[in-house]
């Protein structure tokens, strides 16, 4: 997984574009997975905060778009993506 420093107002969504995803993509009719992104300042940090994943498409194979929303994540800061579903 390709990790990078992100900053912004996200407002209530946000997209996360992976390139490894355990979540399955919208398609075929089957409806995309929906699960949850603790983010961390480190590995082995307690969860700063959680995503709620509501959506999870695969506009290619390679790609994986989750579709997320969130209360009080610190965008301004590096973080490490862990993922529970």
């Amino acid at each position: 997984m390709t990790t990078r420093e992100c900053g912004g107002d996200f407002g209530d969504a946000a997209f996360v574009l992976l390139d490894e995803s355990p979540f399955y993509g919208r398609g075929g009719g089957q409806v995309g997975d929906m699960g949850w992104l603790d983010i961390s300042v480190d590995a082995d940090a307690t969860p700063a905060s959680t995503w709620t994943v509501v959506d999870t498409t695969r506009p290619i194979a390679s790609l994986t778009v989750l579709e997320v929303r969130h209360d009080n994540a610190d965008a301004d800061s590096s973080m490490e993506l862990a993922v529970r579903c």
